[in-house]
């Protein structure tokens, strides 16, 4: 969907919309960079250190896609 979506943005479009691209479906920052280490052939593990938390940590980001999937 992300690609597909922000190929319809630039191609269609106007210009100064603000569009989000994102998944129907929330997750979490650790399953993000799970996803993105295994499309590099990369073990996750050897990228993810686990830390305490934080005043202010967000579990998770999720950007509401309604007006791009319109």
């Amino acid at each position: 969907m992300a690609n597909d979506g922000i190929l319809r943005v630039i191609e269609a479009a106007p210009f100064g919309e603000v569009y989000n691209c994102g998944p129907e479906n929330p997750i979490s920052i650790r399953e993000l960079v799970e996803i993105c280490a295994h499309g590099c052939a990369v073990d996750p593990d050897d990228l993810i250190d686990v830390v305490g938390e934080r005043q202010g940590q967000d579990g998770r980001y999720w950007l509401n896609s309604d007006k791009l999937r319109a």
